[in-house]
Formats: C-alpha cells, sequence, structure tokens
C-alpha cells in the first residue's frame, strides 16, 4: 500500500491483515484526490474511521492538517511512525466521543491533542469545524453513516459558509458500497453535490443544504 502523492509520494504503508479493517484501495484515493486537490493544501481534515490511516496520510502528504479518528488507532500510528509523522493527531475513541470532546468552546481542547505537531502551533485552526471530513465506516454497518451524519450536523464539525452560512462551506465525504441506498442514510441538513464510483464503492461529497 502506498502513498499516491505529496511529500509521502511512494512511501509504502502498513496494511492491516484480515478483515477487521479495509483500507481505501489506490483507485479510490486516486480519484478522491483528483477531486480534493485544488483545496487540500493547508486545509482541516478529519479522518473518522480512520482504519490504517491511508487517506488521512494521503491529505497530510498533500498539505491538509490532518485528525485521525478511530476506536483502535494501532495502524494509524505504526503508520504515522514509519513515515516520521507525529502520533498526536490521533484520536482514539469514537467518532461520538471526539465531537463531544474534540470540538469545544471554539477550539480542539482533548489533551491526547494538544502537543500535536499536527496542529502547526495552535489549537483553533478546526475550531470552526473542519474544511473535509471523510467518512468511511465498515460497509456491513450502513446505520453508521446517517448517524455520523447527525453527530456532524449537531456538534458542528463541518466549517459553515462565509458569515456563517450554513451553505458553502466544508464537505463530507461519504465512501460506501456503491449499492447503498442514499435516501436511507442522508441527514436532512446535508446533499450530495458531486458523486464518483469507482468500481464496486461510490465517493459521496456533501454540504450543508
Amino acid at each position: 500500500m502506498r502513498i499516491l502523492g505529496g511529500k509521502y509520494k511512494y512511501r509504502e504503508l502498513f496494511s492491516p491483515k484480515g478483515d477487521s479493517v479495509r483500507p481505501t484501495g489506490a483507485r479510490v484515493r486516486q480519484v478522491l484526490f483528483d477531486v480534493l486537490r485544488p483545496q487540500i493544501e493547508d486545509a482541516s481534515f478529519l479522518d473518522l474511521f480512520a482504519g490504517s490511516g491511508v487517506v488521512g496520510i494521503e491529505a497530510l502528504s498533500m498539505g491538509a492538517r490532518v485528525i485521525f479518528c478511530d476506536i483502535d488507532t494501532r495502524y494509524v500510528k505504526k503508520n504515522l511512525q514509519h513515515i516520521g509523522e507525529s502520533e498526536g493527531g490521533v484520536f482514539s475513541g469514537s467518532f461520538e466521543e471526539f465531537a463531544s470532546g474534540g470540538l469545544a468552546n471554539g477550539g480542539l481542547t482533548n489533551s491526547s491533542l494538544a502537543n500535536s505537531s499536527l496542529m502547526n502551533g495552535g489549537l483553533d485552526w478546526a475550531g470552526s469545524g473542519f474544511d473535509f471530513i471523510y467518512v468511511d465506516p465498515p460497509f456491513k454497518k450502513p446505520d453508521y453513516y446517517k448517524k455520523v451524519l447527525e453527530v456532524i450536523a449537531k456538534n458542528g464539525l463541518l466549517a459553515k459558509g462565509i458569515q456563517g452560512e450554513q451553505a458553502g462551506g466544508g464537505q463530507v465525504i461519504l465512501e460506501c458500497d456503491s449499492k447503498l441506498d442514499v435516501t436511507k442514510v442522508l441527514a436532512d441538513k446535508f446533499i450530495v453535490v458531486k458523486e464518483k464510483k469507482v468500481g464496486s464503492v461510490r465517493l459521496l461529497f456533501l454540504e450543508y443544504a
């Protein structure tokens, strides 16, 4: 499993064995970052259900400021150590725990992030929400998508547009099975603005409605 672009291009990452973690494939990552590349440098990026960390590390390699969130962060930490980056941008816990404690009073306050070199000099860069939130839960648990979107909207995790307007802000990107019925998972605050299909995988780009 190799990084496709940026300063870590061609670097090998550890790929977990077994089916407990399903790393995002190279073709999907290529399509994803072809879309995001014009906006990714210096953007704030939250990698939810990070797994191996490969998507967040691609974003990091291209200049984004990244937080990785997962209950099991062993693989993320191993890969960040392997490429020589700090582990400090890793939040070990559920997305609900991150949402309730990771962003509070306008800034990231969780102590496990406080000394992160990925924070680029302060805890305020995601205080108004992330520019991009990548959501890739287990495909066998499609109900997670709706839950995550509800948590994102409720806790203000996604950046809003100019002067605090919902429209024109950040994007949530869902990686899902191509057969997923999107109408059953979309929270009422989001709309699909772009869609990409790569084999059996679909990428949905969402913004506030």
